[in-house]
């Protein structure tokens, strides 16, 4: 069986989308994510009551497990820090 056409194939049209409109979509998209983010590190901070959390400049939390002064400690330049992150 064969199908004929009258016709010849007609090239498939791009659909015009312009880059303005892509990167207010991202946008859009990106803040909702970030919202959502934020919700949920909220409500972890929230639930772990035992520290208080504090928020980095560069958008870190941090929490300190043992603020007790030590005395004669001093932290230098090239010391090593060790850090633990719960996930």
């Amino acid at each position: 069986m064969g199908v004929t056409s009258c016709k010849g194939p007609l090239a498939p049209y791009p659909i015009k989308i312009s880059k303005e409109d892509n990167v207010n979509v991202s946008v859009i998209r990106n803040k909702s994510i970030y919202g959502h983010e934020l919700q949920l590190i909220q409500n972890s901070i929230e639930a772990e009551v035992t520290l208080d959390f504090r928020s980095f400049e560069k958008g870190f939390w941090y929490a300190f497990i043992d603020r007790q002064p030590r005395e004669n400690q001093k932290i230098e330049s090239g010391d090593i820090i060790n850090f633990k992150i719960e996930t």
